[in-house]
């Protein structure tokens, strides 16, 4: 049976990345996550408190301006970032000209890939 978006009723894919599998809607973009066990769900908690702390440690920079910043900072351009996310290039543009929010799964991703290089 296919997975149906419970927001517009639109065609989801099945995504999987470190954290686990979820889903994407095709239509509305509405990012839907299975249930978790235990143990998943509270390491997923830790890292979104541990997220919250460092976006409020810095609330007089918006989040175009740290990914700009972190991009220069690697020498990386947006093609560099949206081959390693598996996304476009021009959905890095609009995240670091600020034309487009950058969800918390996409924002934690990006943290991960930075984490990852050093």
């Amino acid at each position: 049976m296919a997975q149906v978006c419970p927001r517009c009723a639109g065609v989801v894919i099945g995504l999987k990345d470190c954290y686990g599998w979820y889903w994407d809607c095709l239509r509305c973009g509405h990012h839907i996550t299975p249930p978790r066990e235990a143990h998943e769900l509270e390491v997923h908690q830790q890292h979104h408190k541990e997220h919250k702390r460092r976006i409020e440690s810095h609330p007089d920079i918006s989040v175009a301006d740290w990914l700009q910043a972190e991009l220069q900072r690697r020498g990386w351009s947006a093609t560099d970032l949206a081959r390693r996310m598996g996304v476009s290039r021009s959905s890095v543009s609009r995240y670091v000209s600020g034309d487009a929010r950058v969800s918390e799964h996409r924002l934690e991703l990006i943290q991960e890939i930075f984490r990852g290089d050093g």
